[in-house]
């Protein structure tokens, strides 16, 4: 569930009208590390429901710089998003399709989400009709590392979802590689078709086929 951002009188009103329902969690807007204790506190403070899972959204510059901090703040933040259109609003980047104007914020926030062992959540695409665009900003999301996006339309699922799993050919090149290493004993330097392969080879492969292994069971 999205509430309102800390500021203001919106949060305790939202936080007010959601006592009683079974929430899982919450997405926490426009996030900076100056006012992390502050939001956490309210929704912990919010009726009697055990603390709920947050994922913080980082649309303002200051909450960009700030992804580590805020991704490792408080045990209850499961992950960290980011919010592009807002964020280029208070830039004033010109946003494109190809999202190079973003590259360096999706890697703030994969790279400190990394560090804190949660989830990367990737900024929505806002095409309604265009499924095949859709599916192509996911792939690069992807590619950079995030675990998920954000959407704004239900029909947008069955494209991100496809976008997250593995192709057909990358999965035969990641139990390539597990086989490969596996033939060595997994210790050592190991040879897959044309490449070198070693352990950080390895584990990614085995990534690979973990996410893989996710669809399927979904």
């Amino acid at each position: 569930m999205r509430v309102n951002e800390v500021h203001g009188s919106d949060l305790a009103a939202d936080l007010e009208a959601l006592e009683g329902l079974p929430i899982a969690g919450f997405v926490l807007p426009k996030c900076e590390a100056s006012t992390m204790a502050e939001v956490v506190a309210a929704v912990g403070a919010s009726g009697s429901r055990p603390m709920p899972s947050l994922i913080a959204l980082l649309e303002t510059p200051a909450g960009i710089l700030a992804a580590a901090e805020i991704a490792a703040s408080h045990p209850a933040i499961v992950g960290i998003a980011l919010g592009a259109e807002d964020l280029a609003a208070r830039t004033g980047m010109h946003r494109t399709a190809d999202g190079d104007e973003i590259l360096v914020a999706r890697s703030f926030v994969v790279l400190a989400a990394s560090a804190a062992r949660c989830w990367a959540i990737d900024t929505p695409s806002l095409e309604l009709e265009d499924m095949a665009e859709v599916g192509r900003d996911a792939r690069i999301a992807a590619g950079l590392g995030f675990t998920g996006k954000l959407l704004v339309h239900p029909r947008q699922v069955p494209a991100v979802h496809a976008a997250f799993e593995p192709s057909p050919d990358e999965l035969a090149r990641a139990r390539e590689v597990i086989a490969a290493s596996e033939g060595t004993g997994g210790g050592r330097v190991a040879k897959a078709g044309s490449r070198m392969i070693d352990r950080p080879v390895v584990e990614a492969a085995r990534r690979v086929v973990a996410r893989s292994e996710q669809g399927v069971k979904e």
